[in-house]
């Protein structure tokens, strides 16, 4: 009898399906070891004007010191997985579609991909307002003790944030206004 190992197949990507930065470190998985060194000129990123941004490798050390990254690679099986970024900022506000191409190569095998794997995520464009809600689901009216809740289009960077940035009148004295994600809490 005989068999074939599989070529290497995507498990994993993320940012995938969302709104991110325009230089986000893009995390790949697969079901299988890979080198990412040959698999780095399979993975092609375009936005949708057309031109292909280059990619670098994020060596393990400088991802370990994010924490969504770090929570990935522990999640994840050693070697089988790896994380670009782009050497560029990527256009604002654009779909951008992540590709890896036919003939990705496997470290555990020589069988390469045959078809290609693809997903796309969104670059943040301006900050806008979006909407906001008194808790969550409550009447127009705000009672008191509930929190009022301001959504933007893109994150809010909480370590920056300043609610000095925040005018409310009548003034009320002692507001908290805390930033989270895309949210403004008051």
């Amino acid at each position: 009898f005989s068999f074939a190992t599989p070529p290497p197949t995507l498990t994993l990507a993320t940012p995938r399906d969302t709104t991110t930065s325009r230089r986000p470190r893009i995390f790949l998985a697969f079901d299988q070891r890979i080198d990412p060194a040959a698999v780095l000129p399979s993975i092609h990123l375009t936005p949708t004007d057309g031109t292909p941004v280059p990619l670098h490798l994020v060596p393990q050390a400088e991802a370990l010191k994010h924490k969504d990254l770090r929570a990935l690679i522990e999640a994840t099986e050693p070697g089988r997985w790896l994380i670009v970024q782009p050497d560029q900022a990527l256009p604002a506000d654009r779909e951008v579609a992540v590709e890896l191409a036919a003939g990705l190569p496997s470290a555990e095998g020589p069988r390469k991909t045959t078809t290609p794997q693809a997903f796309k995520f969104h670059t943040f464009g301006p900050l806008k307002f979006v909407t906001s809600a008194c808790g969550w689901g409550q009447p127009p009216e705000c009672p008191p003790g509930t929190a009022l809740r301001l959504t933007f289009t893109n994150e809010i960077d909480a370590r920056k944030f300043t609610k000095s940035w925040v005018h409310i009148e009548p003034a009320i004295p002692d507001v908290q206004i805390v930033a989270s994600g895309n949210e403004l809490y008051i």
